[in-house]
C-alpha cells in the first residue's frame, strides 16, 4: 500500500498538466469589434442594395439557411441586391448576442432590426418591420473577413404596427 502511494505521489509531481487547447486563448473582446465593424459595414451593403460589396463580403462557399429553404451564395445574393418597385429597405441594424470560435471560424448569434416600406396590392403604402436572430459563421482569410453561412433562428414580421421591444426605436450602429 505505501509503494502504491508513492507511486500515485511520483506520478502526480512528474505529471504536467494536459490543456485541450494548446494556443492561447483568443482576444474575443478584440474579434467582435472587428465583428460588429462588418456588420456596420454590411448594414451599408444592405441599404445600398450594393451587389459588388455583397460578391467580396460572402465566402465562395457561402450559403444561408431560412424557414423554409436553404439558399446557395447566389440565390441569397440575388434575392437582397435586387430592388423592388414595390418595397424600399429602411432600416438594416445588427446586433451581436455571443461570440464563438470554432474550428478556425467565429460563429456569432446576432439579431436583426429591418424596417421597409411596400405598396400592398391595393396600391396602399405600408410599412413593415422584422426582428430576426440569426447564426452567423465568419473566417478571417488574408486580413479580410468572410461570411461563410448564415442560418436563420427565428424570425417575427409585423405590418403598420410598432414590434412590442421597448428598444424598438433604438439603433444597433
Amino acid at each position: 500500500m505505501v509503494q502504491f502511494a508513492f507511486a500515485l505521489t511520483l506520478l502526480a509531481v512528474n505529471t504536467k498538466p494536459v490543456s485541450p487547447i494548446q494556443t492561447p486563448a483568443p482576444d474575443i473582446s478584440s474579434i467582435r469589434k472587428e465583428l460588429n465593424e462588418q456588420y456596420k459595414n454590411w448594414r451599408t451593403v444592405r441599404l445600398n442594395y450594393d451587389r459588388p460589396a455583397m460578391e467580396s463580403i460572402l465566402s465562395p462557399d457561402f450559403y444561408a439557411v431560412l424557414p423554409d429553404k436553404r439558399l446557395t451564395r447566389k440565390e441569397f445574393i440575388d434575392a437582397i441586391a435586387t430592388k423592388s418597385d414595390r418595397v424600399t429597405l429602411l432600416r438594416f441594424d445588427s446586433h451581436i448576442l455571443t461570440v464563438t470560435p470554432k474550428d478556425g471560424a467565429w460563429i456569432t448569434v446576432i439579431t436583426e432590426k429591418l424596417e421597409v416600406t411596400f405598396t400592398d396590392k391595393t396600391g396602399k403604402k405600408r410599412r413593415g418591420s422584422s426582428y430576426w436572430v440569426t447564426r452567423d459563421g465568419w473566417r478571417k482569410e488574408n486580413g479580410q473577413w468572410h461570411a461563410f453561412f448564415t442560418e436563420s433562428i427565428g424570425n417575427e414580421n409585423w405590418r403598420d404596427v410598432k414590434p412590442p421591444f421597448s428598444d424598438w426605436d433604438s439603433h444597433d450602429r
